[in-house]
């Protein structure tokens, strides 16, 4: 779970993927990141880093598919950054992130 410190809406949204961890099979870590690990009530949107090993074209329709479930839950925008494991070296990107928690 997150922390104590964080937000109630990150509890529920690690809850919710931690129970629908399927739509998640293709991508080898699953990051919450963004204005929901903050102290907010209300996040403006569920950001979530997803990355996968190798690239297969099924990964496009589950983007759709945890794009679809999420809003369908919390009726907020869902914002994907979707990077493969070189991509996210090269790009450095969890330095940029700082703040997040590892889901998978």
């Amino acid at each position: 779970m997150c922390l104590s410190t964080k937000s109630k809406a990150c509890n529920d949204i690690v809850n919710f993927i931690e129970q629908n961890i399927k739509i998640f099979s293709k991508f080898k870590r699953v990051y919450l990141f963004g204005s929901v690990i903050k102290l907010e009530s209300y996040p403006k949107d569920i950001d979530l880093l997803l990355v996968y090993t190798s690239y297969l074209p099924e990964i496009n329709n589950d983007m759709k598919i945890i794009s679809y479930v999420l809003f369908e839950e919390f009726e907020i925008p869902i914002d994907l950054t979707v990077l493969s494991e070189k991509e996210l070296k090269q790009t450095k990107f969890m330095r940029k992130i700082n703040n997040y928690f590892r889901i998978k």
